[in-house]
């Protein structure tokens, strides 16, 4: 039977009222060698013995060990990642240990966690983010527009597991996932604020002369969509402050001279590779889930699916998402 911190706790409670070690047995269910360890000060946690003077050298020096950082470039790395890289700086120390005392040692104080993934970015996005902190954490998170674009597809984006009987793996759906390049998508471009959703704008492809696919440019994006968001009914509202990456379309003179003429706030100093700090981007995903539940399978398909859901949205959701921008600066940005 495995001998847990609530065990320890509850033999020595059991021995300091005066009960002897067989009566601790039968209440506990341990036996009397793990009792009288217990009782004798030779389990102070978990299946581990009291460790000598040695050993707690060790771990200090491991504890510090873990925490070393090196610089590569504008990249922070971590010196030693792993319990077999602890070997070599602990056998400099004086301190002969194998991997798997190493690993044993790290698990007392330590647990391993995975690594969190966020873009890449160098120093200068960094003090970016610093900056965009500074500048906006004051601010009213409901004065916020936050745009950008997205690719749909006919992809299944629903739940990537299910539920079956077991050994029944004729039972499992496949998800039909495929290189957007091999099956309909199409680009479109959004904007969401605080009670406030933008027209849903299809960013068609377009060819030069010799057939050669053009990118977005400042004139299509002002035309196509920064038009539609700051005229007619569904104009973003007055005092909103709007968020755009750093594409080159975006950040054009033609562009920001177009804002500018419009009386439009734009949000400044927003970091390179920072996806992780615009709740759009979580609105993407919400659509995704939305049109896989429909299942279009053609072009006209899709794009009509894109737009019902896109009108379905409720208002709820994306307020929620917009509300979140002030408590990502907490979490994305040290």
């Amino acid at each position: 039977m495995t001998l847990t911190d609530s065990d320890i706790t509850r033999i020595k409670a059991y021995h300091e009222v005066g009960l002897t070690q067989s009566s601790i047995r039968a209440k506990a269910g341990h036996s009397r060698v793990t009792i009288g360890r217990v009782v004798a000060g030779k389990l102070d946690r978990i299946g581990a013995r009291k460790v000598s003077r040695i050993v707690e050298k060790r771990r200090m020096l491991l504890a510090k060990l873990v925490r070393m950082r090196k610089r590569v470039g504008n990249r922070v790395l971590v010196r030693y990642p792993s319990a077999g890289s602890l070997v070599a700086p602990l056998k400099r120390a004086g301190f002969n240990a194998s991997r798997t005392t190493v690993y044993r040692d790290l698990l007392v104080t330590h647990e391993n966690r995975t690594r969190p993934k966020r873009p890449f970015d160098g120093e200068n996005s960094f003090r970016m983010r610093r900056e965009l902190k500074k500048r906006y954490k004051m601010t009213c998170g409901k004065r916020f527009v936050f745009s950008d674009e997205h690719f749909v597809t006919t992809n299944d984006h629903t739940c990537k597991t299910q539920w079956v009987a077991k050994g029944e793996r004729s039972e499992l759906v496949p998800r039909v996932h495929k290189s957007r390049y091999n099956i309909p998508s199409v680009m479109i471009w959004g904007a969401i604020g605080f009670n406030y959703k933008s027209p849903l704008v299809f960013i068609k492809k377009t060819e030069d002369e010799d057939g050669k696919k053009l990118g977005m440019n400042s004139k299509r994006y002002v035309s196509s969509c920064l038009a539609k968001m700051l005229n007619g009914p569904n104009a973003i509202p007055r005092g909103r402050i709007f968020m755009q990456d750093g594409a080159r379309c975006h950040t054009a003179k033609a562009t920001l001279a177009y804002l500018a003429r419009k009386g439009q706030v734009v949000l400044e100093g927003w970091p390179p590779y920072s996806p992780d700090l615009n709740p759009i981007e979580n609105l993407w995903r919400y659509i995704d889930v939305k049109i896989a539940e429909r299942a279009p399978a053609t072009l006209a398909e899709l794009q009509r699916v894109t737009l019902e859901v896109w009108d379905a949205i409720p208002m709820s959701v994306i307020n929620n998402y917009v509300l979140s921008f002030k408590g990502r600066f907490a979490t994305h940005i040290q």
